[in-house]
């Protein structure tokens, strides 16, 4: 080996010490304990013999985590094992929503009684999806469709609120069409988001106080692609005195 072979040797193995020292180092980014990082958002590499840092994939991760903390959803509150199923109406609904946190294989639906779960179950599904590194948004029916309505005649007011709900990886949709009364915008609202996810095969999540069949006989077209979607993935919780757990 010559003398200038064993110089580039030794510089590219003093190199990737450097590497190896930086990555080990532990960051301090919060929402997210990252092993590959160490919390730091970046990870170095050597390349055409410099040192280049690269973003973590964990940032999409704290981007989505953060986001939906900042509208309100505590998520240290979420996760199944803090839906206490007892009855066996609980175990069913439980079951159905972990195996679909599994597979994200079609949508999943939970309608029904007030109180009774729901949007824990939903916020577990979705919690689980942030930790994977999907890209994920929650949608709160009635502050995100009375906005959406309000901006219809500003196109690009509009495009920039209803788009991310149609092209994000997985979106949570929470008391779905809840409002004082469903009007034909909320239908023309609701069938503009879902027919974009049916039609992409975009993972979706819906709690509503309604039956899939109550959104058949308010628009067809609209219930009817929820139905395809959320076969094996639906649940119905009737009301009842002992239901509603915010009542105990």
């Amino acid at each position: 080996m010559t003398s200038q072979n064993t110089n580039l040797s030794a510089s590219s193995s003093n190199l990737q010490r450097v590497i190896d020292r930086l990555n080990a180092d532990r960051g301090s980014l919060p929402d997210y304990d990252c092993e590959i990082c160490k919390n730091k958002g970046f990870i170095f590499m050597i390349e055409d013999g410099r040192e280049v840092a690269h973003r973590c994939k964990c940032v999409v991760t704290r981007n989505n985590i953060r986001n939906i903390r900042n509208i309100g959803i505590d998520l240290d509150e979420c996760g199944f094992d803090k839906y206490k199923a007892k009855d066996e109406w609980q175990k069913n609904a439980l079951k159905m929503a972990e195996d679909y946190a599994r597979t994200l294989d079609g949508w999943f639906y939970v309608g029904g009684a007030v109180g009774c779960g729901k949007t824990l179950l939903c916020s577990s599904i979705l919690k689980s999806q942030l930790h994977k590194g999907i890209s994920a948004k929650y949608m709160a029916w009635r502050d995100e469709a009375g906005r959406l309505k309000a901006s219809v005649n500003n196109n690009e007011e509009y495009l920039h609120l209803i788009e991310p709900l149609k092209m994000v990886g997985i979106l949570y949709i929470d008391d779905f069409l809840k409002t004082a009364g469903v009007t034909k915008g909320d239908v023309n609202l609701a069938f503009e988001i879902i027919n974009s996810r049916y039609t992409n095969k975009k993972p979706t999540i819906i709690s509503c106080e309604l039956s899939i069949n109550d959104i058949i006989s308010i628009d067809e077209a609209l219930g009817s692609r929820i139905y395809e979607r959320t076969k094996g993935n639906y649940a119905f919780i009737k009301g009842g005195e002992r239901k509603n757990y915010r009542m105990r």
